[in-house]
Protein backbone atom coordinates (compact mmCIF):
# COMPACT_ATOMS: atom_id res chain seq x y z
CA UNK A 1 0.00 0.00 0.00
CA UNK A 2 1.08 3.32 -1.01
CA UNK A 3 0.15 6.98 0.44
CA UNK A 4 -0.87 9.91 -1.66
CA UNK A 5 -2.58 13.40 -0.77
CA UNK A 6 -4.74 14.36 -3.97
CA UNK A 7 -3.30 17.58 -5.69
CA UNK A 8 -5.42 17.00 -8.99
CA UNK A 9 -8.98 16.86 -9.69
CA UNK A 10 -9.08 17.68 -13.02
CA UNK A 11 -12.50 17.94 -14.91
CA UNK A 12 -13.40 16.77 -18.95
CA UNK A 13 -17.15 16.87 -20.25
CA UNK A 14 -19.47 16.44 -17.30
CA UNK A 15 -21.53 13.60 -19.77
CA UNK A 16 -18.53 11.51 -19.82
CA UNK A 17 -18.77 11.41 -15.91
CA UNK A 18 -14.78 11.07 -15.79
CA UNK A 19 -12.11 12.81 -13.34
CA UNK A 20 -8.32 12.79 -13.77
CA UNK A 21 -7.09 12.56 -10.23
CA UNK A 22 -3.44 12.74 -9.38
CA UNK A 23 -1.81 13.28 -6.36
CA UNK A 24 1.78 13.66 -4.00
CA UNK A 25 3.43 10.82 -2.39
CA UNK A 26 4.58 12.12 1.27
CA UNK A 27 7.55 13.25 0.50
CA UNK A 28 6.33 15.72 -2.68
CA UNK A 29 8.71 14.05 -5.04
CA UNK A 30 6.36 11.15 -6.65
CA UNK A 31 3.35 11.87 -8.55
CA UNK A 32 0.28 8.99 -9.22
CA UNK A 33 -2.56 9.31 -11.29
CA UNK A 34 -4.53 6.17 -10.29
CA UNK A 35 -6.59 4.81 -13.30
CA UNK A 36 -8.79 2.12 -13.45
CA UNK A 37 -7.79 -1.30 -15.55
CA UNK A 38 -10.19 -2.24 -18.40
CA UNK A 39 -10.09 -4.44 -20.75
CA UNK A 40 -8.60 -2.57 -23.12
CA UNK A 41 -6.73 0.36 -21.49
CA UNK A 42 -6.28 2.29 -18.56
CA UNK A 43 -9.25 4.60 -17.70
CA UNK A 44 -9.76 7.92 -15.97
CA UNK A 45 -12.13 7.36 -12.19
CA UNK A 46 -15.68 8.13 -12.53
CA UNK A 47 -16.93 11.16 -11.25
CA UNK A 48 -19.53 8.98 -9.15
CA UNK A 49 -16.99 7.05 -7.31
CA UNK A 50 -15.02 10.04 -6.75
CA UNK A 51 -17.71 11.95 -5.35
CA UNK A 52 -18.68 8.81 -3.74
CA UNK A 53 -15.19 8.44 -1.66
CA UNK A 54 -14.90 12.33 -1.35
CA UNK A 55 -11.59 12.65 -3.61
CA UNK A 56 -10.35 15.98 -3.07
CA UNK A 57 -7.48 17.88 -3.54
CA UNK A 58 -6.36 17.85 0.61
CA UNK A 59 -7.56 14.07 1.13
CA UNK A 60 -4.79 11.51 1.96
CA UNK A 61 -5.76 8.03 0.25
CA UNK A 62 -3.61 4.66 -0.07
CA UNK A 63 -4.15 1.98 -2.83
CA UNK A 64 -2.15 -0.33 -4.09
CA UNK A 65 -0.48 1.22 -7.76
CA UNK A 66 1.07 -0.61 -9.96
CA UNK A 67 2.60 0.28 -13.43
CA UNK A 68 0.09 -0.42 -16.69
CA UNK A 69 1.72 -2.27 -19.39
CA UNK A 70 2.38 0.61 -21.52
CA UNK A 71 3.00 4.39 -20.61
CA UNK A 72 2.77 7.02 -23.12
CA UNK A 73 5.02 9.74 -22.10
CA UNK A 74 5.34 12.46 -21.05
CA UNK A 75 2.48 11.05 -18.54
CA UNK A 76 4.87 8.87 -16.57
CA UNK A 77 2.35 9.54 -13.39
CA UNK A 78 -0.27 6.72 -14.72
CA UNK A 79 -0.98 3.70 -12.63
CA UNK A 80 -3.55 1.34 -12.42
CA UNK A 81 -5.33 0.54 -8.97
CA UNK A 82 -8.01 -2.09 -7.91
CA UNK A 83 -9.13 0.35 -4.85
CA UNK A 84 -8.72 3.52 -2.75
CA UNK A 85 -8.84 4.19 0.60
CA UNK A 86 -9.53 7.65 1.77
CA UNK A 87 -8.09 8.22 5.67
CA UNK A 88 -9.24 11.97 5.74
CA UNK A 89 -7.73 15.75 4.81
CA UNK A 90 -4.33 17.50 5.58
CA UNK A 91 -4.60 20.39 7.32
CA UNK A 92 -3.99 23.26 5.32
CA UNK A 93 -0.33 23.91 6.63
CA UNK A 94 0.25 20.65 5.56
CA UNK A 95 -0.99 20.37 2.58
CA UNK A 96 1.02 23.87 1.80
CA UNK A 97 4.28 22.48 2.88
CA UNK A 98 3.47 19.33 0.66
CA UNK A 99 3.16 21.57 -2.46
CA UNK A 100 6.21 23.66 -1.28
CA UNK A 101 8.31 20.16 -1.49
CA UNK A 102 7.10 19.32 -4.79
CA UNK A 103 7.59 22.71 -6.48
CA UNK A 104 9.54 23.56 -9.89
CA UNK A 105 11.00 27.02 -10.67
CA UNK A 106 9.24 27.17 -13.38
CA UNK A 107 6.88 26.11 -15.96
CA UNK A 108 9.82 25.10 -18.75
CA UNK A 109 12.49 24.06 -15.63
CA UNK A 110 9.39 21.75 -14.27
CA UNK A 111 8.87 19.81 -18.09
CA UNK A 112 12.11 20.16 -18.72
CA UNK A 113 11.01 22.58 -22.28
CA UNK A 114 12.36 25.42 -23.58
CA UNK A 115 9.39 26.62 -25.13
CA UNK A 116 6.97 29.08 -23.35
CA UNK A 117 4.04 28.24 -25.99
CA UNK A 118 0.68 27.22 -24.29
CA UNK A 119 0.89 24.12 -26.80
CA UNK A 120 3.75 22.11 -26.26
CA UNK A 121 5.23 20.31 -29.32
CA UNK A 122 5.88 16.80 -29.21
CA UNK A 123 9.72 16.78 -30.57
CA UNK A 124 10.24 18.85 -27.15
CA UNK A 125 9.54 15.65 -24.91
CA UNK A 126 8.45 17.06 -22.18
CA UNK A 127 9.56 14.74 -18.84
CA UNK A 128 6.45 14.96 -17.44
CA UNK A 129 2.96 15.63 -17.39
CA UNK A 130 2.14 17.50 -14.08
CA UNK A 131 4.19 19.91 -12.04
CA UNK A 132 3.49 22.52 -8.83
CA UNK A 133 4.54 26.14 -9.32
CA UNK A 134 4.65 29.08 -7.19
CA UNK A 135 3.20 32.12 -9.90
CA UNK A 136 5.25 35.67 -8.98
CA UNK A 137 2.97 37.06 -6.15
CA UNK A 138 -0.12 39.53 -8.15
CA UNK A 139 0.29 38.36 -11.41
CA UNK A 140 -2.47 35.36 -11.33
CA UNK A 141 -5.67 36.55 -12.91
CA UNK A 142 -8.64 34.23 -13.86
CA UNK A 143 -10.75 35.92 -16.49
CA UNK A 144 -14.09 34.67 -18.26
CA UNK A 145 -13.56 32.89 -21.63
CA UNK A 146 -14.22 35.65 -24.42
CA UNK A 147 -16.58 32.97 -26.71
CA UNK A 148 -18.06 30.85 -23.96
CA UNK A 149 -19.25 32.32 -20.66
CA UNK A 150 -19.51 29.08 -19.41
CA UNK A 151 -15.67 28.71 -19.64
CA UNK A 152 -13.09 30.28 -17.17
CA UNK A 153 -9.21 30.74 -18.02
CA UNK A 154 -6.05 31.75 -16.39
CA UNK A 155 -2.97 34.13 -16.43
CA UNK A 156 0.39 34.56 -14.41
CA UNK A 157 3.92 34.49 -14.53
CA UNK A 158 6.04 32.24 -13.37
CA UNK A 159 9.02 33.28 -11.57
CA UNK A 160 11.03 32.80 -14.49
CA UNK A 161 9.42 35.87 -15.50
CA UNK A 162 7.79 34.10 -18.46
CA UNK A 163 3.86 34.98 -18.86
CA UNK A 164 1.01 32.37 -19.50
CA UNK A 165 -2.56 33.76 -20.85
CA UNK A 166 -5.86 31.91 -21.51
CA UNK A 167 -4.93 28.91 -20.41
CA UNK A 168 -7.80 26.20 -19.84
CA UNK A 169 -8.84 25.65 -15.90
CA UNK A 170 -9.44 22.16 -15.41
CA UNK A 171 -9.67 22.65 -11.70
CA UNK A 172 -12.96 21.17 -10.63
CA UNK A 173 -13.53 22.56 -7.52
CA UNK A 174 -12.11 26.18 -9.17
CA UNK A 175 -14.85 25.71 -11.92
CA UNK A 176 -17.85 24.52 -10.25
CA UNK A 177 -17.06 27.33 -7.85
CA UNK A 178 -16.85 30.15 -10.12
CA UNK A 179 -16.78 29.09 -13.52
CA UNK A 180 -20.07 27.59 -14.65
CA UNK A 181 -22.64 30.50 -13.82
CA UNK A 182 -25.33 28.64 -12.52
CA UNK A 183 -23.31 26.98 -9.55
CA UNK A 184 -21.08 30.32 -9.11
CA UNK A 185 -20.55 30.76 -5.67
CA UNK A 186 -18.82 33.38 -5.75
CA UNK A 187 -17.58 35.91 -7.97
CA UNK A 188 -14.27 36.33 -10.17
CA UNK A 189 -13.23 39.45 -9.10
CA UNK A 190 -13.64 38.24 -5.60
CA UNK A 191 -11.52 35.00 -6.04
CA UNK A 192 -9.31 37.20 -7.84
CA UNK A 193 -9.01 39.61 -5.02
CA UNK A 194 -8.23 36.04 -2.98
CA UNK A 195 -5.51 35.49 -4.75
CA UNK A 196 -3.44 38.80 -5.70
CA UNK A 197 -4.02 39.39 -1.95
CA UNK A 198 -1.79 38.52 1.17
CA UNK A 199 -1.78 35.11 0.05
CA UNK A 200 0.50 32.61 -1.52
CA UNK A 201 -0.39 30.96 -4.68
CA UNK A 202 0.65 27.76 -6.04
CA UNK A 203 -0.61 25.85 -9.27
CA UNK A 204 -0.63 22.49 -10.17
CA UNK A 205 0.14 22.63 -14.17
CA UNK A 206 -0.47 19.83 -16.34
CA UNK A 207 -0.43 18.35 -19.55
CA UNK A 208 -3.13 17.20 -21.71
CA UNK A 209 -2.71 14.01 -24.02
CA UNK A 210 -1.65 14.84 -27.05
CA UNK A 211 -3.97 16.58 -29.72
CA UNK A 212 -4.72 18.83 -31.91
CA UNK A 213 -6.67 22.00 -32.22
CA UNK A 214 -6.67 24.17 -35.66
CA UNK A 215 -3.43 23.45 -37.07
CA UNK A 216 -1.41 23.48 -33.77
CA UNK A 217 -0.83 19.91 -32.15
CA UNK A 218 0.85 19.16 -28.85
CA UNK A 219 0.37 18.62 -25.52
CA UNK A 220 -1.91 21.69 -24.17
CA UNK A 221 -1.15 23.67 -20.90
CA UNK A 222 -3.87 23.42 -17.97
CA UNK A 223 -4.45 24.32 -14.86
CA UNK A 224 -5.22 21.30 -12.60
CA UNK A 225 -5.19 23.40 -9.11
CA UNK A 226 -5.49 26.34 -7.58
CA UNK A 227 -4.97 26.56 -4.21
CA UNK A 228 -4.27 29.73 -2.37
CA UNK A 229 -2.86 30.18 2.01
CA UNK A 230 -3.31 31.77 4.54
CA UNK A 231 -7.24 31.53 2.68
CA UNK A 232 -7.36 28.22 1.48
CA UNK A 233 -10.31 27.43 2.67
CA UNK A 234 -12.22 30.76 1.20
CA UNK A 235 -12.60 29.08 -2.10
CA UNK A 236 -14.72 26.12 -1.08
CA UNK A 237 -13.33 22.13 -2.27
CA UNK A 238 -16.57 19.82 -2.51
CA UNK A 239 -18.55 17.84 -5.06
Amino acid sequence: METIVITDVTRFKLKDNKICVAGLTLDGKTCIRPMVPTSSHPDYLSHDDCRKNNILPGMVVRGDFHLPNQVSAPHHEDRLHNSLENTGPLSAGDFERLLKKSLSKSVRDGFGITSTEKVVKVDERPARSIITIQPRAGTVRIVQDGYNESRIRIHFTDQSGAEYSFLSITDLGLYDFVGDPEKRKMSIGDVNAILNGLNRVYLRVGLSRVHTVGERTGYWLQVNGVYSFPQYSEIIRSY
